[in-house]
């Protein structure tokens, strides 16, 4: 179908950034892409969003193995020590460049929550870094 091709790699990338383990990552999108075709009438721009709200909202059924971080990189590493809500909001905001009323949207959630979120992870990650830092000087 039109919709897998358009959006299967943008989905999995997303799925594979949460979980960090390629066979995780496909299930989570081919179960993502499932609920979607079922209800699927048009290939409007919110298919998109909506297929991005399926992946995140059973997500957290999969767990991330610590042998699986030790093979990425920092920034890998400092995303997955966050909490899985603000994964999903950083995850959204700066590796897919969703807009503020995209998160509130895919997340279900409110709009003071996402960028309460936004701000705590930027500070966590901050002193996680800083903390690595110091750890390697």
């Amino acid at each position: 179908m039109q919709i897998i091709k358009k959006y299967q790699n943008e989905v999995y990338t997303m799925a594979l950034s949460l979980t960090c383990n390629a066979q995780k990552s496909k299930i989570a999108a081919v179960k993502a892409f499932e609920k979607i075709l079922k209800s699927y009438h048009s290939d409007s721009p919110e298919t998109k969003i909506k297929l991005y709200k399926e992946l995140l909202k059973n997500i957290g059924i999969f767990t991330i193995n610590k042998n699986d971080l030790d093979r990425k990189g920092i920034i890998n590493s400092v995303k997955h020590r966050l909490g899985l809500f603000d994964k999903k909001v950083f995850v959204l905001k700066y590796e897919f460049n969703c807009g503020l009323k995209d998160i509130v949207y895919i997340l279900d959630s409110s709009c003071e929550k996402v960028k309460k979120s936004l701000v705590k992870s930027t500070e966590r990650l901050a002193k996680i870094l800083e903390d690595m830092k110091n750890e390697v000087q």
